[in-house]
């Protein structure tokens, strides 16, 4: 207490208080340094960084030489290693710098350029612990910047198995993640038990077009690609293969009503917006379309399946005079190859009912004889669409009453 308004107390019991102001109120207790002068405490140093510097010798034979205006060390008798970078150098003078970089066993390089020794003897130290003025503790780093901070490997090990033998928490003491190491998992929240503000495990987001170098097991998020991809059995793949679009209702546009001898194509409202790069090569758009229509006698209705402005495939029939007869079609996209000028197959078919009066369906092809160029690097809405043609005048409702597209492979 450099102010004199502290004491050492006098009925104290195995107290001591060591260095310029120091003083010890708590028996059984040593105290270094004073409390309110700034105090360095070193243990294996004699350069103390901070407040408290634990930071063992690590090697101190030959000698080092440094000119003023230069940052290289250059040594005698030194067998310097590159697991020295980050070392404090201390000269026989008491001129300290920490070295920034490795150059030969003879050679390194310093944090000073200010600093002149021919021929020092010196000792390089690890940072090892330290404690600063603000209470930030530093492992292998002089300058935390947070309560801890840690500048190396770190091993946690527990003596005993536990199913809360690694936890971090927030400030209310709300779970963040828990590891246990009695069942080996590790929980993100509150795990099975839930919560009404779930905490959110957030994976790398890559802005590339290409996947980087695959490891089974391994997951992340391509945003140029739209895509939660998973390293599996030697290639990346889309995560979430399964259902990507269902109508949950007929929309106004679904319902085309046409008067004339002919029309179209035109597309139902209703469609799946394929992301720019998803069509990757063994993807596959599986398409369930199906409705109702009401034709006249004489009527050639004619379906295609579009992705974008590309017809990918079609098929004609000419079902007669119905009255809101069954129509659907099963089609699949696969993607070959991606680009610009990208390539697709499509494989289906469509039934529709030739009479309303027994609903039998008539089955139809809808095929294409060779790969179908599309950009892939930009959307495209996977759309189903029909013209009609006719010999005189009538008029043709189409309904489309579902559409399904389920998004497959890679």
């Amino acid at each position: 207490d450099s102010g004199g308004n502290f004491s050492t107390l006098a009925a104290l019991q195995n107290a001591t208080a060591i260095g310029a102001y120091a003083q010890v109120q708590e028996s059984n207790a040593i105290v270094l340094g004073s409390v309110d002068t700034p105090t360095l405490v070193g243990i294996g140093t004699t350069v103390p960084l901070n407040t408290f510097s634990v930071s063992p010798l690590n090697y101190n034979t030959g000698t080092a030489s440094q000119t003023s205006g230069s940052s290289t060390i250059t040594g005698s008798g030194t067998t310097w290693t590159s697991a020295m970078v980050g070392d404090e150098m201390i000269f026989a003078d008491g001129s300290e710098e920490t070295i920034t970089g490795y150059t030969s066993a003879t050679s390194l390089t310093g944090s000073s350029t200010s600093i002149s020794e021919s021929g020092a003897y010196y000792r390089l130290h690890h940072i090892g612990l330290q404690v600063t003025s603000a209470g930030n503790v530093g492992i292998g780093t002089a300058s935390p910047t947070s309560t801890l901070t840690v500048n190396g490997a770190v091993n946690i090990k527990t003596p005993t198995d536990s199913t809360t033998a690694f936890q971090i928490q927030d400030s209310s003491g709300s779970n963040v993640l828990t590891v246990d190491t009695t069942n080996e998992n590790i929980t993100i929240g509150s795990g099975s038990s839930g919560e009404s503000s779930p905490k959110l495990l957030i994976l790398d987001s890559s802005t590339s077009s290409t996947d980087p170098t695959e490891i089974n097991g391994a997951i992340y998020y391509n945003s140029s690609m739209n895509s939660f991809r998973c390293g599996q059995d030697g290639v990346w793949r889309s995560c979430l293969g399964g259902l990507a679009f269902a109508n949950t209702s007929v929309a106004a546009g679904d319902t085309v009503s046409q008067t004339g001898t002919s029309g179209g194509p035109t597309a139902f409202s209703d469609g799946y917006t394929v992301p720019a790069n998803d069509c990757q090569p063994g993807r596959v758009y599986k398409i369930t379309a199906s409705g109702v229509m009401t034709t006249s006698a004489g009527v050639y209705l004619d379906f295609y399946v579009y992705m974008g402005t590309t017809e990918i495939g079609g098929s004609s029939g000419g079902p007669g005079a119905v009255t809101n007869a069954p129509w659907r079609i099963s089609f699949d996209i696969t993607c070959d190859t991606t680009g610009s000028s990208g390539t697709v197959e499509g494989q289906g078919i469509n039934d529709m009912a030739y009479s309303s009066a027994n609903n039998v369906m008539t089955e139809l092809g809808m095929d294409n004889t060779s790969a179908i160029t599309v950009n892939t690097t930009t959307s495209n809405k996977i759309s189903i669409e029909f013209s009609w043609l006719t010999g005189s005048s009538t008029t043709v409702t189409v309904t489309m009453r579902q559409l399904i597209v389920e998004s497959l492979g890679p």
